[in-house]
């Protein structure tokens, strides 16, 4: 049975996230205007939650499939 496991694209999703919020400090050093503040307000703070809630949907996605793996493995004592 092929393993199936989210865990590596988690881990990317996270990093790229880590990655923007980074890059957003960093331009929010410079970048002060009400222009900026629109900008993280209706694009930015919206991806930051949905990044986060599809972070935690997928991690509950890995468990369960995991778990799935588990239990469709034969118990190898029961066979004998």
């Amino acid at each position: 049975m092929r393993n199936f496991d989210l865990t590596s694209h988690i881990g990317r999703l996270r990093e790229i996230g880590e990655s923007i919020e980074e890059e957003w400090n960093e331009t929010a050093e410079s970048w002060t205007d009400s222009n900026s503040q629109t900008f993280e307000k209706e694009h930015l703070q919206p991806f930051f939650t949905e990044l986060s809630n599809a972070l935690s949907v997928m991690q509950r996605m890995s468990d369960l499939t995991r778990q799935a793996q588990r239990d469709c493995v034969p118990d190898r004592e029961s066979d004998y």
